[in-house]
């Protein structure tokens, strides 16, 4: 009798406890604390030894992480144990070239996107095995899968307008894989002031602060539209038609110029920190004129009066919307998110605790998949100078108390 309530105790402490996903975001802190026995003994150094790494977990707990710069795929179960290689790098059946932006369709296939200009993704089924190769008549960004054989992604154009600006106009595209057709079902133009010139040719990107596109999957294979300055999340159906709207209820946050300030001084700290005597000769040529440029630079001219509202949309495994905010905190921060309902109803805002972990919210390389199961994450180690990346799982834990 002692060793069943011992038991029903420990199984109470862990994610039971705290019932629904929204009771345990309700918490107001989670924190990011790895769970002991997953993904143990790997060679985590030799598997994944750079960090141009995505994810995607799939219905079955099946973890995807496509290696971009390998040219491949790891599968691992929901335990963290690696199953299987697939994928090399080419132009021919299973073959790819720089994957990117995995997402699991209508619950039986991986889908992989390449880079943007060779305008074609891949399908595999769940065990890794290769089913076809999709064509597109434009680029593809941020490819999503959704339901019913279709996908999304956007393609762009775009020109020079100022100094360092360019005019850009983004469409998101819904792909019909059986029948081939494509369908634009949203334009969005925007002002880019991110590129900033240090010759004649030349240019560098220091992180764009106006309308960025977001796509994501909804829980019943629909698709989210958000645009990071527009207070507001569009869903739409596999096969283009608005369906709703929901209202994020979210202040716009000025970019003043304590905020500009600091973002200039942590741009340059970083340049100043890099071990110049690691650099050939025509590095460290573009690194001085770099450093020289962005000294002398009004970084004032690469902000709009207010800064974006959010970095990035998740769903979770039950359906709610995780909108993670744009904040005044630029340095060793907290992630911060709002919850919605799958229906747009608002539930609550929650703080990441990054625990022991460093972890930037980037949607370039997506590094966390919220899961009825818990929090699956791509991270390293706060303070590894190694910087290993590490497949990693934590429950819904909430903060201690003081």
């Amino acid at each position: 009798m002692r060793r069943t309530l011992i038991a029903a105790l420990v199984l109470l402490s862990g994610n039971w406890l705290w019932g629904d996903l929204q009771d345990r975001y309700k918490i107001g802190t989670i924190v990011l604390k790895g769970v002991d026995d997953f993904g143990g003994g790997k060679d985590w150094e030799g598997l994944f030894y750079d960090p141009y790494k995505d994810m995607v977990v799939a219905p079955d707990g099946s973890i995807f992480v496509v290696n971009t710069r390998a040219h491949d795929v790891y599968k691992f179960d929901k335990y963290g144990k690696f199953l299987k290689k697939f994928g090399r790098r080419g132009e021919g059946p299973g073959e790819h070239n720089t994957p990117l932006d995995p997402s699991i369709l209508d619950g039986k296939y991986l889908v992989t996107g390449e880079y943007a200009l060779n305008r074609r993704f891949t399908l595999w089924d769940l065990d890794g095995h290769y089913q076809r190769v999709v064509r597109t008549k434009t680029s593809v960004f941020y490819l999503t899968a959704l339901r019913n054989s279709r996908v999304a992604y956007y393609t762009f154009n775009e020109h020079p307008t100022e100094a360092n600006g360019y005019q850009r106009t983004v469409s998101i595209i819904i792909k019909d894989i059986m029948g081939g057709g494509e369908k634009i079902v949203k334009r969005i133009a925007s002002l880019d002031r991110s590129m900033i010139r240090i010759g004649p040719s030349e240019s560098m990107d220091i992180g764009n602060f106006f309308s960025q596109v977001y796509l994501a999957q909804t829980i019943d294979g629909d698709l989210a539209v958000g645009v990071s300055n527009q207070p507001r999340i569009e869903i739409y159906s596999p096969t283009g038609e608005l369906m709703r709207t929901f209202d994020l209820k979210m202040a716009p946050l000025p970019a003043d110029k304590k905020y500009i300030k600091e973002f200039k001084d942590i741009i340059m700290a970083e340049l100043n920190a890099e071990d110049e005597t690691t650099l050939d000769r025509n590095e460290k040529y573009w690194h001085d004129k770099e450093v020289k440029t962005l000294r002398n630079f009004d970084f004032s001219a690469i902000f709009d009066s207010c800064l974006p509202l959010y970095k990035d949309i998740l769903v979770d495994g039950e359906g709610n919307f995780l909108v993670f905010k744009f904040t005044p905190c630029q340095k060793d921060c907290h992630p911060e998110f709002q919850v919605y309902s799958k229906e747009g109803a608002f539930i609550c805002e929650t703080v990441l605790d990054r625990g022991t972990y460093g972890l930037e919210i980037d949607r370039r390389f997506r590094q966390l998949c919220f899961t009825a199961d818990g929090i699956f994450g791509l991270l390293m180690e706060r303070g590894d100078k190694d910087e290993i990346l590490k497949l990693c799982k934590s429950d819904y834990l909430p903060a201690p108390k003081k």
